[in-house]
């Protein structure tokens, strides 16, 4: 089953929600937005849009990914009711070479310190970084966050692995 995922890029102006390449709709935000401003503009942005996660007033947490020019790319499980939101980014990371048996599918996850790290997330920054895709049993990842990292493929087999910063950590992921 294909998931339907929701990319939530937020940037200092505005918020931008993208279903794929053609389709975004976003808001205006600003350092002083609040988390709970935050799911309320959410909520009204995404009206109608089927995805397989959704923010409800009973969410307790939120999957947080941040990638930010000169940093690297570094997820947070958070409290959706926090007031005030404030987190260091790593500057220095890794680079984490992903070796698919056969090419990558849902089923495919990869954690960084227990919190996901999504797939769309890890293709977007990929791109953004002018690295090339070459095939899809490949994937080479410039600029992750130092972390213990577990890859597990469709299998539900998993493998894990230190990335430090400068280091190049490779997981062969279970089919």
């Amino acid at each position: 089953m294909k998931r339907r995922i929701l990319v939530v890029d937020i940037g200092g102006s505005f918020v931008k929600l993208l279903m794929s390449k053609r389709v975004e709709r976003e808001f205006a935000s600003g350092p002083r937005m609040t988390p709970k401003q935050f799911v309320t503009q959410f909520k009204e942005t995404a009206r109608g849009w089927k995805f397989d996660v959704a923010v409800t007033d009973q969410s307790v947490r939120l999957l947080v990914v941040i990638g930010a020019p000169n940093r690297t790319l570094q997820t947070f499980d958070v409290p959706a009711a926090a007031e005030e939101l404030q987190y260091e980014v790593a500057s220095r990371g890794g680079t984490l070479d992903l070796r698919f048996g056969t090419s990558a599918d849902a089923s495919f996850m990869l954690t960084r310190n227990g919190v996901e790290v999504p797939f769309p997330s890890l293709l977007s920054w990929v791109i953004a970084h002018g690295a090339p895709i070459e095939d899809q049993n490949n994937l080479r990842v410039m600029d992750l966050a130092p972390g213990q990292y577990r890859a597990c493929g469709g299998s539900g087999q998993c493998v894990d692995g230190v990335l430090a910063p400068g280091a190049t950590l490779e997981l062969r992921v279970p089919e």
